[in-house]
Formats: C-alpha cells, sequence, structure tokens
C-alpha cells in the first residue's frame, strides 16, 4: 500500500466516523486506554484463568485437563500441616527481609534526602540504582562466596575468635532474610527518598524558630510525612519477596523452604500440576489481599512515583 492510498483510507475512516456522530477524540481517549487494558488483560489475565482452572482439577496420571472440577487440592492444602507452615514461614521471612530493607533504606534515605545538598544526593542514588542494573543471579552468586565457609564475614568472625572453622551463616534462615533484604533494598530507598526530597526546608526552620530539637522535628515533622512512603517501600520489597525463588533455592538451602519452592517442585519434579496450581493461586490471593488492604492506607500511585 502505498502512503497516498493509505492517507486516503485514514481520511475516508475519519469521514465514516464523522458520519456516525462518534466524537473523535473520545474515540481516541478510549483507544489508548483500551488497547493497553485488552493487552495486559490478555496477557496476564488469561494466564491467571488457566492457573485457576487448573487448580480445580482433580490429581490424575495422564492429562491436566480433565472434566471434572474438586476442591481437593485446596483442602490437602488446609489439611497438611506442612504446607501452612511453609505458608507462614514465607510470611515471616518476607515480613523480616522488608524490616530489615526498611530499617536501612529509611535513615539512608533521611541522611541523603535531608542532610545533603542536592549536588551530592543524585551520585549516591544513583550508587542505590546501579546493582538493580546487574544480573539477579550474580548477585546472589556473590552473597554465596561472602557468606560461605571460607567468605568474608566468616573469616571476620573467626578473626575476632566469635566463631570456629565449621560455621557457616549460609543455607540458614538469616542467611534468606540479609539477602533479600539486600537485593529488593532499592525497593525500600527510593519512595522514602523522594518523600524526604518533597519535604520544605521551612517546615525545619519554623521547628527551629519554635524552640524544637532535632528529634521534635523529626517525630513532628518528617516522620508523618514519610510514613506512608515508608509503608509503600516495606510493600515493595515484602510481595516480590514472598514470590522469591532463588533466593532461598541457593542462599538457604533446605532452611530455605518458601512457597515459590514448593509449587516450582510440583510442577518439576512432582507433576501434580494442579495442586502446584492450587499453591499459586494461594500466593497470588495473598498478594492481591495485601495489596487491597495497603491501598486503604497509603497512596500507591504516589509511593510509586518514587520509584520509576
Amino acid at each position: 500500500m502505498s502512503t497516498s492510498d493509505f492517507v486516503r483510507r485514514a481520511a475516508s475512516a475519519t469521514e465514516q466516523i464523522v458520519a456516525l456522530g462518534i466524537d473523535r477524540d473520545r474515540l481516541l481517549v478510549a483507544l489508548k486506554r483500551g488497547l493497553p487494558t485488552a493487552w495486559f488483560g490478555t496477557m496476564v489475565g488469561a494466564t491467571l484463568v488457566v492457573m485457576l482452572l487448573i487448580s480445580f482439577q482433580p490429581t490424575t496420571d495422564a492429562d491436566v485437563f480433565v472434566a471434572e472440577y474438586t476442591l481437593s487440592n485446596y483442602l490437602a492444602i488446609l489439611q497438611q500441616s506442612q504446607y501452612l507452615g511453609v505458608v507462614v514461614d514465607t510470611i515471616q521471612i518476607a515480613g523480616l527481609s522488608a524490616l530489615l530493607a526498611l530499617a536501612i533504606a529509611y535513615p539512608a534515605a533521611y541522611y541523603v534526602g535531608v542532610k545533603l545538598p542536592e549536588r551530592y544526593q543524585y551520585p549516591l542514588v544513583l550508587g542505590v540504582i546501579v546493582p538493580m542494573w546487574t544480573l539477579f543471579i550474580v548477585r546472589v552468586y556473590a552473597w554465596m562466596t561472602i557468606l560461605g565457609t571460607n567468605g568474608t564475614v566468616h573469616r571476620f568472625l573467626m578473626a575476632v575468635g566469635l566463631v570456629g572453622p565449621e560455621f557457616t551463616l549460609l543455607y540458614t534462615r538469616a542467611a534468606v532474610v540479609v539477602v533479600l533484604a539486600q537485593v529488593w533494598f532499592p525497593m525500600a530507598f527510593l519512595p522514602v527518598y523522594s518523600a524526604m526530597t518533597g519535604i520544605e526546608q521551612t517546615y525545619f526552620e519554623a521547628a527551629r524558630d519554635l524552640g524544637g530539637t532535632r528529634w521534635d522535628a523529626f517525630r513532628h515533622i518528617v516522620f508523618p510525612l514519610t510514613a506512608p512512603a515508608a509503608m509503600g517501600g516495606f510493600l515493595l520489597v515484602f510481595l516480590p519477596s514472598l514470590g522469591s525463588y532463588v533466593t532461598p533455592l541457593l542462599i538457604g538451602g533446605k532452611n530455605g523452604f518458601m512457597i515459590a519452592r514448593v509449587i516450582a517442585s510440583q510442577f518439576l519434579s512432582g507433576y501434580n500440576w494442579p495442586f502446584g496450581a492450587a499453591l499459586a493461586v494461594v500466593l497470588t490471593a495473598m498478594v492481591l489481599a495485601l495489596t487491597a488492604l495497603s491501598q486503604r492506607v497509603i497512596d500507591v500511585r504516589e509511593t510509586l512515583r518514587g520509584v520509576a
């Protein structure tokens, strides 16, 4: 099709739209909003629907899809305590990781966003973001080296006489928490930093004029204004940690079982797709419930602006 033919057809289509009494501007807005929504619904929604349908299938040795539906997979999750234990452990590890990341990110964001001049802030923020550009698996393997028997941490603890040669931090739950906190640290730092930079310096000047101390300024100005961002940072670390698979596998070993590892084992080695899909639905429901709950407390869009 030549350019002139394309222009004529486009003009003809425009005339038909006008003849039908359709507002062209509204149609363009509807298309701009509808097409991305349709694409997202197809790529993500269809996958979730298929997973949901598989979760209600009975466990068979043959086909996954059969003309039968059952709640047995969900009942098995409730009846078998080891799976509920894995869910509880997953929530605990993800929660501790998010708390640790936020505990480090909050004072760092306060120092960078409030105390430092603006010309020094951007290099430090870039230093926080750059590790996210490296391969995830590379960072995890680096932590395996650091926490291993001959790693930096082990050698230091041996040098000060706190541990023996057989001690190792690797393959422990504590190691999983530390690594998850470090991996997702930027997601906790960026929204808090964004909130810190939005605080007007006149607030601190007014606090000093009124005789307030630095602690008073932090308690009455900084913390109330940044608390929603801190909660958003916690959420941005907690949710991806819930579905973490590589870190618990490589860092935690047998002590790092989280629900994502159990789901993968059901699909890859157990060949029990319906039960694995049921576990995945439970994990998805947890994430959606926590996201919906958080929206009642924080402005998610405003929080994500600090990450974008």
